[in-house]
């Protein structure tokens, strides 16, 4: 493993201060997982294996952090200088890479809580709740 290109992370990332930015690079590492390039992160982590990173005086879901502070990853080579948000009917983000500790956003789509759940059981990566593994069933 290695550290990540410092340039692909700061593009993502630009939006935060060079504090945090700094910070935030730190807890990622490239991995290559089921043919993905993800941007793992090596730092707190919830009991569901998301990342946590503390800003603004609180404990984010660092995935979140990625995807809202994005300005071009790949489809832009000119940063745009605006924040992305998530569509308020669209409040969860998906992992296509179906690893919960990545963190590169192109990895992330928003999606609804139910659509989300359909993702997880087609795909069974059932780490949720057990009443959601029963439901599921």
């Amino acid at each position: 493993m290695r550290a990540p290109s410092g340039h692909h992370v700061q593009v993502a990332l630009r939006l935060l201060d060079e504090g945090a930015l700094a910070r935030f690079r730190s807890y990622v590492t490239i991995t290559r997982r089921n043919g993905w390039s993800c941007w793992e992160w090596t730092g707190k982590r919830d009991h569901m294996g998301y990342g946590r990173f503390w800003l603004d005086g609180a404990w984010r879901q660092a995935h979140r952090v990625a995807f809202v502070a994005l300005q071009a990853e790949a489809s832009s080579p000119m940063p745009r200088m605006r924040r992305r948000t998530i569509p308020a009917d669209l409040p969860q983000l998906d992992h296509r890479c179906v690893n919960a500790a990545c963190v590169r956003p192109s990895h992330l789509q928003p999606v609804t809580g139910a659509h989300n759940h359909r993702l997880r059981v087609l795909r069974g990566n059932y780490r949720t709740k057990p009443s959601l593994q029963r439901a599921a069933a």
